[in-house]
């Protein structure tokens, strides 16, 4: 990971409603997806899956279904 571009700069491109969804107990990634979506000037909105850590498609996945049907 170190040796990747960053590419933080190039989120705001996206224009393209961009779900962003991290497990509640994972606090890097929710504070990441927080980051994502303010940079993406609108089009992006984060989703938490609460009572879930840094997989949460493995460990809620009717709740992250339910987020992605929505």
């Amino acid at each position: 990971l170190a040796e990747m571009p960053s590419l933080w700069s190039d989120l705001g491109l996206i224009s393209t409603p961009t779900q962003w969804v991290s497990g509640e107990l994972d606090l890097k990634f929710t504070a990441l997806s927080e980051r994502a979506c303010s940079a993406q000037a609108g089009a992006g909105f984060r989703q938490v899956v609460m009572g879930a850590g840094h997989s949460p498609h493995l460990e809620r996945p009717e709740a992250v279904a339910a987020l992605l049907r929505s």
